[in-house]
């Protein structure tokens, strides 16, 4: 096994517009007695604080005096596309509820912010883990973006006034600063952040049952290309892009794919049953919820495409002198068992005496402090050298799936922890 380290925007709005009501898309006349009808029974589904439920189709679901409102969220684009559609029915008709429901929604979205910056789930807070900044299924970054586009778009919200625009301005202001100061740090390092955080610490919080405190790939990757849509980006916002889309290329799995979750030290990837128990292979879950839960996603890779489109990447690197890069390149020698990680298949077979042999290159190898290695939480090394080679009797271990740890330190304080997992047979 060989390991190589390198420390190293008046708005035209035409006739008919798309419009995406609780999961239903469809094209229709804003003009005709359709829209109309629909248009006011989402203002019959808005609740009394001025948000929407989701999972209803509002134009097929007709609001009936019985019928529970449900709680106003921000999950799955709800109450962000309502708005958006009456305040189009109102540019075509005119009419004032439609100018008063957007109104009373916008009002309920911004009050739903945490001072921090944040914003959770559901408002008015319902208790449990909505209460926390909710990242998870774009619900933040939901708000963010239309909070941008009111504000580009403001020939089209003039009817919400100066004093809206204003909080709208602060809002996304306090927004994005939330943001910077939830990005996770490992070792000093920025990476990539939570489905959910601390509206208080800013900490990473526990999800349901199966979505544990970890660095999250999907939902990190909207974080990332609203930052990227930011004119003039800050030296703080540069470097939280920089930093993710490193983090992005450390943490790729084989076939351009990416773990859900990582585990937050040791950024392998982990996953969860609804028993809570964290577990590092997603074979070793039940059934229901490996088929039933998103486990594995492609869209880093898209953004990193598009980071690296232009020379992006390197221009923020130029831009941020001081940007300690870490990167990680895994390569095998054909001799040695071809050991890559993180590795979802199942990790490799190993018997008898195993062969490790780690290196590892830097800028400046003068600047490297300290190796550990440890075969789970046994030390079989600990020095300074770049080329590490070892024998290690894989006897002293039970038989089962087990952990190379390799941490390294750099006489700057940069620390990288990298895992490979492998299986004892004898």
């Amino acid at each position: 096994m060989n390991i190589r380290l390198r420390i190293g925007f008046l708005v035209v709005v035409m006739i008919a517009v798309f419009s995406q009501l609780a999961g239903a898309q469809y094209s229709i006349p804003l003009k005709s007695e359709r829209a109309i009808t629909i248009a006011d029974n989402v203002i019959a589904w808005q609740t009394d604080a001025g948000g929407w439920t989701k999972n209803i189709d509002f134009s097929t679901v007709m609001y009936q005096p019985h019928m529970s409102k449900g709680d106003g969220t921000f999950d799955n684009n709800a109450s962000i596309k309502e708005m958006r559609f009456l305040a189009y029915m109102y540019m075509t008709h005119g009419f004032d509820r439609y100018k008063d429901a957007v109104i009373k929604g916008i009002d309920w979205m911004l009050d739903a912010q945490y001072p921090s910056g944040g914003w959770p789930q559901y408002y008015p807070l319902r208790g449990g883990y909505s209460d926390n900044v909710t990242f998870n299924d774009g619900a933040m970054i939901n708000v963010l973006n239309y909070i941008q586009e009111i504000l580009k778009y403001q020939g089209l919200y003039q009817f919400i006034g100066e004093e809206r625009f204003e909080r709208l301005e602060a809002a996304l202001e306090k927004g994005i600063e939330f943001i910077l100061k939830a990005q996770i740090e490992v070792n000093g390092h920025l990476t990539a952040w939570c489905q959910q955080h601390d509206p208080v610490t800013y900490e990473p919080r526990m999800g349901r049952s199966y979505e544990h405190p970890s660095i999250v790939s999907a939902e990190s990757v909207p974080i990332v290309e609203f930052l990227m849509s930011l004119p003039d980006p800050s030296e703080d916002v540069r470097r939280a892009i920089l930093s993710a889309l490193e983090w992005f290329e450390l943490s790729q799995l084989p076939n351009r794919q990416w773990a859900r979750f990582y585990d937050i030290q040791s950024n392998v990837p982990i996953f969860s049953g609804r028993d809570g128990i964290i577990r590092y292979e997603v074979t070793d879950i039940e059934l229901e919820r490996q088929q039933g839960y998103s486990w594995f996603s492609g869209s880093p890779g898209r953004l990193l495409d598009k980071g690296r489109h232009g020379g992006y990447m390197d221009k923020l690197r130029e831009s941020l002198p001081d940007h300690k890069q870490i990167t990680i390149d895994v390569f095998t020698d054909p001799a040695i068992p071809k050991f890559k990680s993180p590795k979802i298949q199942p990790p490799p077979t190993a018997k008898g005496m195993l062969d490790i042999e780690i290196e590892i290159t830097m800028r400046k190898p003068e600047d490297l402090e300290e190796v550990v290695i440890k075969i789970d939480s046994q030390e079989i090394y600990r020095g300074s050298d770049s080329v590490i080679r070892l024998s290690y009797d894989t006897t002293q271990v039970s038989n089962g799936t087990h952990v190379i740890i390799v941490q390294t330190m750099t006489k700057l304080g940069t620390a990288l922890t990298h895992n490979v997992r492998f299986t004892v047979n004898n």
